[in-house]
């Protein structure tokens, strides 16, 4: 793209550090595994060759540092990251493509995505980040970069004008772009941004962001802390009932906000809501189109079904398709997980390596390795769990896949139905909180329980009974996987100072998940209403 006739003024770009930053980059992943690994393995030598084991505060404190290096590594690779960045301007003159306009608010800068990411290392992803990693197939994705900032945000490439010329960079991107992205906020600088965009591009180049943020004066460190801290103890995965609300609230906001601003240069016939859905495109004839989200296809969370997780490449390849005229094939990795298959393999695999990681562990007692397998065991105990729900969910499809809300039945993301179960379902579903109830005494009646659940679990399909199944089967599970976990500690030395705490943590936590489940099932309501 020729930028020698550009009508504004560029600041001068940024100098670089590639290679100071990408020895950052590498450093962000290495250090964290590096530690683990070199200390366990020297504590494992240690052992073997002079039978010395290591202490309880020895124990602790690498823990700690540990879990600060997570931390202090995501910084390292986003300071890495920014310094490997190239300025956009630098970057048009030798990537040729008509660019992609990226325009968003600086407020909904750093807006971090909510889907969860595999790995507890790495950068923490964005929105823009997610966004730039899809769109860059068609072409550079440029932004106007926030004035001052000293490292820019990593995800779309930066260049920086002044605030006489912004509007005038603007525009002339505009006549040049590819296409044009708008997280839609709700700033003045956004407002004629979307305006000028409505009136001067083609809109099948339009792609509007609707995604699921808090308002920037709610976007603290103690929420985030507050909300981390919350699911820690519930050791799963979803946004709490409070918070997902406001998120839901502040998306159909700025949707409604969006309409009725700039109703007079929209095509007619607008949907009322998006569903639930990021993205707002139009199609032929200027037809607005709500893209259907797609879920990840191998995380599977409560975040999932709470509707506000969505892979991107899959929910924006219609866009992307309709921007360069052709059909794009699902890449190996799509190919992979959703084949029954290969599917069934990895998660057969993942359970062969789950096995090999406990013995290795309980071989290795009494020294770091015991808690290098464990988490290796663990993690792929996840993995071999997420490739089963898929499994399952290849041979027996239902619901709502996509997690898009309906606008007449927004109940739908809360994993709600509105059927009526018969009395026989409602009984079954008592006798089972009982058999669980029991099993806090006398142990076996959860086998009981577990029977009748897989027996009985296809009646109460499509009514608000399926969420009390779900719950009850999660209890089931995660109860007896913790058991096994506290047998296996129970043979080692070290372990059985664990022992107890896990046992009663568990006992107390099956008990409170009994109560609110019965509670709820009384009321002839959703359990997951209740959490």
């Amino acid at each position: 793209m020729d930028t020698t006739s550009l009508p504004f003024e560029a600041f001068p770009a940024r100098q670089r550090r590639p290679v100071i930053g990408a020895l950052l980059v590498a450093a962000a992943y290495v250090l964290p595994i590096g530690l683990i690994i070199g200390v366990g393995g020297y504590e494992i030598v240690s052992f073997f060759s002079l039978g010395k084991k290591p202490t309880l505060l020895g124990e602790v404190l690498q823990a700690a540092v540990f879990l600060a290096l997570i931390f202090a590594a995501r910084l390292i690779y986003k300071i890495g990251a920014a310094l490997r960045q190239p300025d956009a301007i630098e970057l048009l003159k030798s990537d040729q493509r008509p660019p992609i306009l990226y325009l968003r608010s600086f407020d909904d800068d750093s807006v971090p995505d909510l889907t969860p990411s595999l790995l507890p290392i790495g950068p923490k992803q964005t929105i823009e980040m997610r966004l730039d990693q899809v769109l860059e197939a068609v072409g550079p994705v440029i932004s106007i970069g926030r004035p001052g900032e000293r490292l820019p945000e990593i995800g779309t490439k930066r260049f920086y004008v002044s605030d006489d010329d912004w509007q005038q960079a603007v525009l002339t991107f505009l006549e040049r772009a590819a296409a044009v992205i708008i997280l839609v906020g709700r700033s003045t600088g956004v407002a004629w941004e979307i305006e000028t965009v409505l009136r001067t591009v083609p809109f099948r180049k339009i792609l509007l962001v609707f995604p699921y943020l808090l308002p920037k004066e709610k976007r603290t460190t103690g929420r985030t802390i507050k909300e981390t801290i919350r699911l820690r103890p519930k050791g799963d995965d979803s946004v709490s009932k409070k918070m997902i609300a406001e998120l839901r609230e502040e998306h159909d906001a700025r949707y409604r906000s969006f309409c009725e601003n700039f109703g007079d240069t929209l095509p007619p016939n607008m949907p009322a809501c998006l569903d639930g859905g990021f993205f707002l495109d139009f199609v032929v004839d200027n037809k607005p189109r709500a893209i259907p989200m797609h879920q990840p296809l191998f995380i599977r969370r409560r975040r999932d079904r709470q509707g506000i997780t969505l892979d991107y490449r899959r929910t924006l390849r219609p866009f992307l398709e309709k921007l360069q005229g052709r059909t794009i094939e699902p890449g190996w990795v799509e190919r992979f997980f959703t084949h029954k298959f290969t599917l069934g393999a990895f998660a057969a695999a993942c359970l062969i390596v789950t096995g090999v990681c406990f013995y290795s562990g309980y071989k290795l007692s009494g020294t770091s390795g015991l808690f290098i397998f464990f988490f290796l065991g663990v993690f792929a105990l996840n993995l071999a769990a997420y490739g089963i729900w898929n499994l399952f969910r290849l041979f027996r499809p239902h619901g709502n896949v996509s997690g898009v809300v309906s606008c007449e039945n927004t109940s739908a993301v809360e994993g709600t139905a509105t059927a009526q179960p018969a009395s026989s379902v409602i009984k079954t579903t008592h006798v089972v909180y009982t058999l669980l109830a029991l099993s806090l005494i006398f142990g076996f009646p959860v086998i009981i329980a577990a029977i009748i659940h897989y027996l009985k679990r296809r009646m109460a399909h499509g009514t608000y009974l399926e969420s009390h199944f779900r719950w009850q089967i999660r209890t089931i599970g995660f109860a007896l996987l913790w058991f096994v976990v506290a047998m296996a500690l129970a043979f080692t030395g070290f372990g059985l100072l664990f022992v107890i705490p896990i046992g009663l943590g568990v006992y107390i936590w099956v008990a409170s998940r009994i109560t609110r489940g019965w509670r709820a099932l009384k009321n002839r309501q959703p359990i997951l209403k209740q959490s």
